[in-house]
C-alpha cells in the first residue's frame, strides 16, 4: 500500500502567478539599475560594486537557509543535513572568492560609507526579504518544496561573484588584460550617451549587464519552482492522518 501511496504525487500550487514573478523581476532590476546609478551618476567606488556582490551573495546564503529550513516536503532529518552540508559548501566558496573579491575591490577603489555601501546593501536586504516572505512564506511556497530544491536556487550567484573578481583584474592588472577591446568598445559607447568612461565605470557598467541577465534567469526560475510542487511522496515525507 506504502509503496502506491508513494507514487501518488504531491498536490500542490498552480503555475506561478505573473504578479509574483513580475514583482521578483522588478526588485532585481530595481537594485541592479542603483547600483550602476550609483557609480555613473553618484561617483561611488568601482570596487564597492565588487564588495556588494559578496554582501549580497551573504544575503542569498541566509536566505537560502532560512528557505532550506523551512521547506515541508521533507523530514527534519534531510532538512538539517542539506543545510550543513549547504553552510559548509556555499560558505566554502563565498569565503574564498570574497578574499580574492576585497583585494581586487581595494585595488580599484571602494568606500564603506552608508551613501555608498550601506545603502545599496539595504536595498539589497529588502529585496530578497520581500521576494522571500512574499513567495515561500506568504504564498506558502515552502509546503512543497525540497531543501535540495531551495540549495540549487543560491548557486548561479556565486559564479556571478567568480566573474565579477576575474573581471577586476583587468583594471588590477592591465598588462595581462584579455579583453581590453570589448571593453573600450563598451566605453565608446558609454561616451556616446554622455556618461564619462572611466575605466572603473566601464566595468561596473559591463559587471552589472552580465549579472542583471544572470538575475532575470535565476529569479524568474527560482520563483517558478518555488511555486511548482518538485517532489513526491516519499517514506519520510508522506503525511498520514
Amino acid at each position: 500500500m506504502n509503496d502506491v501511496t508513494n507514487r501518488i504525487p504531491i498536490e500542490g500550487p498552480a503555475r506561478p502567478a505573473t504578479s509574483a514573478v513580475a514583482s521578483a523581476v522588478g526588485l532585481s532590476l530595481l537594485t541592479n539599475i542603483a547600483t550602476v546609478l550609483g557609480v555613473v551618476v553618484f561617483g561611488w567606488p568601482p570596487g564597492n560594486v565588487l564588495l556588494l556582490f559578496l554582501a549580497e551573495n551573504a544575503v542569498v546564503g541566509l536566505m537560502t537557509v532560512v528557505k532550506m529550513t523551512t521547506a515541508g516536503a521533507a523530514s527534519t532529518q534531510s532538512r538539517i543535513g542539506l543545510t550543513l552540508f549547504f553552510c559548509f559548501h556555499f560558505g566554502l566558496f563565498t569565503l574564498v572568492q570574497g578574499v580574492f573579491a576585497a583585494i581586487v575591490a581595494q585595488g580599484i577603489g571602494m568606500s564603506l560609507t552608508w551613501w555608498a555601501f550601506g545603502l545599496p546593501f539595504a536595498l539589497i536586504v529588502v529585496r530578497y526579504l520581500v521576494e522571500t516572505v512574499g513567495v515561500w512564506f506568504v504564498r506558502d511556497a515552502r509546503r512543497f518544496s525540497t531543501p535540495s530544491g531551495a540549495m540549487a536556487w543560491a548557486y548561479p550567484r556565486v559564479l556571478v561573484m567568480q566573474f565579477g573578481a576575474l573581471a577586476g583584474m583587468f583594471l588590477v592588472f592591465p598588462s595581462r588584460v584579455g579583453f581590453g577591446e570589448a571593453l573600450t568598445a563598451l566605453g565608446r559607447g558609454l561616451e556616446a550617451v554622455g556618461i564619462t568612461a572611466t575605466p572603473g565605470t566601464t566595468l561596473v557598467v559591463a559587471l552589472m549587464i552580465v549579472k542583471t541577465l544572470v538575475d532575470l534567469f535565476v529569479v524568474a526560475k527560482s520563483v517558478d519552482r518555488d511555486l511548482t510542487p518538485d517532489v513526491r511522496a516519499t517514506d519520510d515525507q508522506l503525511v498520514t492522518s
